[in-house]
């Protein structure tokens, strides 16, 4: 029995896997978020302001689309020459959001094909389009999956094309594209499912949010691994999957920090400078052995080191005395 209570919450689980930028918006279809941008929901966040009634919408260019907004006019023959890769119905009698595939970033534009008879909107990588259509989701999730050969009809329009904005979306990533240069899953042999969903959830997991709750962290890594498995041309059975998933979620449950590169500074800070403390004996050592005439030599001997690392502690500061009762370690009661 599937987790989901819609095909339409399926369909949009997997656009999210997959990065799609959503946008939350107001009945009036402004967005409610003043940096919706920059800031992407999180799934609970979509999956709880549907349940309030709101609108949500998306960022065509996220999934590697350019949207027509057609508001005015019959644009079947349109849609019959020009192929687009989903045709979803819009709010308006008639009007619909057509998806094409597009590699170039191309901002918002009004548009009128006279030879169509249509006019309307263009939406690429700095708008966004809200999905109406009770199959919308579904649409979008099957195209996204299509060969990339609904291409936009580019030289039709007069939109300018621009780079797109870092903080709106990074350039898209087709199906057969991956993440840190792993291999596609789509045509992995069935030898090398298991490694290659491993390296896959485990790169995605890493930057994650772990939240408060272990077992909801489990889900969610669950969750996303199972969709990933749909990927293979023959998928794994469900038990592989469910191992793969909480091996991962174990490991970087147990590792909080592991993708925080600052944390990471820090941890690597400390450990210099517990490195400093312990030495430091050792390091004054060598500096009074050194006042004294002793040669390198016989001071690395002497201290049980290599002559390298005596040679480096005499090229550095002599340490400075200790304080009693401003060191680090206990100064006994």
């Amino acid at each position: 029995m599937s987790k989901f209570k819609t095909s339409a919450q399926e369909s949009r689980a997997e656009l999210h896997a997959s990065g799609c930028h959503f946008v939350l918006c107001n009945p009036d279809k402004s967005p409610c978020w003043a940096r919706w941008q920059k800031a992407q929901p999180q799934w609970w966040e979509i999956e709880a302001h549907l349940a309030d009634g709101g609108l949500l919408a998306l960022i065509p260019y996220s999934l590697g689309f350019t949207g027509l907004d057609i508001d005015s006019g019959n644009p079947a023959r349109f849609i019959a020459e020009q192929e687009p890769a989903a045709v979803l119905e819009s709010r308006r009698e008639g009007g619909r959001h057509l998806y094409f595939h597009d590699l170039v970033a191309r901002r918002n534009a009004k548009f009128e094909l006279a030879d169509y008879g249509i006019s309307g909107d263009v939406r690429g990588a700095s708008g966004y389009l809200v999905v109406w259509d009770g199959q919308g989701w579904a649409k979008l999730a099957s195209a996204y999956l299509l060969e990339r050969r609904h291409q936009f009809p580019g030289s039709l329009f007069e939109a300018a094309d621009v780079p797109a904005p870092a903080a709106v979306v990074n350039v898209p990533r087709p199906l057969a594209a991956t993440r840190a240069g792993l291999q596609a899953l789509e045509g992995v042999s069935a030898g090398g499912r298991n490694d290659a969903l491993f390296d896959h959830v485990r790169m995605w997991a890493y930057g994650q949010p772990r939240g408060e709750s272990r077992d909801a962290w489990a889900v969610h890594v669950r969750n996303f691994a199972g969709l990933q498995n749909l990927r293979f041309d023959e998928p794994l059975p469900g038990y592989e999957v469910a191992a793969t998933a909480r091996s991962i979620a174990t490991w970087c449950w147990d590792r909080p920090n592991w993708a925080d590169p600052q944390a990471q500074r820090r941890r690597q800070g400390l450990q210099v400078k517990a490195r400093r403390q312990s030495t430091r004996p050792s390091r004054l050592q060598a500096h009074q052995l050194r006042a004294e005439g002793r040669t390198v030599r016989d001071i690395a001997a002497e201290l049980g080191r290599p002559r390298s690392t005596v040679g480096r502690w005499l090229k550095q500061p002599i340490p400075a005395a200790e304080i009693p009762g401003l060191s680090r370690l206990p100064s006994g009661n």
